[in-house]
């Protein structure tokens, strides 16, 4: 069932033992939709309250939980993916000596940039 402030997504999720919930307004609203399955760990990133981890022991409960969320009241956003630790820390450099490398996205105010700014 689709709410209706969700907007369409062409993205198929493959399940994974792990959701992260976005645009939250806080950690406590979700916590009743997945309160009566067992739950290896939640994880909250402190900066950023609206984000939320659910590890499950059992992938059939991270399922379960991912279909309870398309009933909520609110318009959070469940994703499934493989680790809470996908998200970089400040002490975490991604360089080339770790042949790895990662895009931060943030937004600090809304003022559209010119062609210039972006070139």
């Amino acid at each position: 069932m689709k709410r209706p402030y969700q907007e369409e997504t062409v993205i198929e999720d493959k399940s994974t033992r792990t959701v992260l919930i976005t645009n939250l307004e806080n950690a406590e609203q979700i916590k009743p939709f997945y309160k009566d399955l067992p739950v290896k760990e939640v994880y909250t990133i402190k900066e950023n309250q609206n984000i939320l981890f659910i590890i499950f022991y059992d992938l059939r409960n991270a399922e379960l939980f991912f279909q309870r969320c398309s009933t909520l009241p609110f318009p959070a956003v469940p994703i499934y993916t493989v680790s809470k630790y996908e998200i970089p820390r400040e002490s975490d450099k991604c360089d080339e000596g770790k042949n790895q490398s990662t895009i931060l996205i943030t937004n600090k105010d809304n003022n559209t940039l010119s062609e210039e700014e972006v070139s």
